[in-house]
């Protein structure tokens, strides 16, 4: 079985960063503007499968993320969601982690102006990628 996430985790145009263990992409259907996904490059399909090493360098990725999607957009909160097993609907471990400026946006729910990541792309790489590559080296 081939898995998608295998396949464009290298040549990802809305890849943010990627060090030996992980990636961070653009979400390709963002809920709202900086949605990304954290994925490891070895593949793994649930958490309970990943060597505790790549788990706290998923997270560690997560929280400066976080900090900086707070300095960037200031929202009223964030959301990180990861399915496992059969919710896994692409077979492969990735944790998304989107900034929340409602409560009305709690659940799985699009904010009416977003847009494609694509159109967005440079702008969000500019935004982050220099500083993200920063804040994980510390």
């Amino acid at each position: 079985m081939s898995c998608h996430f295998c396949e464009i985790l290298e040549n990802s145009p809305y890849q943010l960063y990627r060090d030996e263990l992980a990636t961070i992409l653009l979400d390709y259907d963002p809920i709202s503007k900086g949605h990304i996904l954290i994925i490891p490059n070895q593949h793994y399909l649930d958490l309970d499968e990943m060597p505790q090493r790549v788990i706290n360098h998923v997270f560690k990725l997560a929280k400066v993320y976080v900090g900086l999607l707070k300095k960037a957009y200031q929202p009223k909160g964030y959301s990180m969601m990861q399915n496992g097993g059969v919710f896994n609907d692409v077979g492969h471990f990735h944790l998304h982690v989107f900034p929340r400026f409602s409560k009305e946006e709690f659940g799985w729910t699009y904010m009416e102006e977003v847009e494609p990541a694509a159109t967005k792309y440079a702008e969000l790489k500019e935004l982050f990628g220099k500083d993200l590559a920063l804040a994980i080296k510390k």
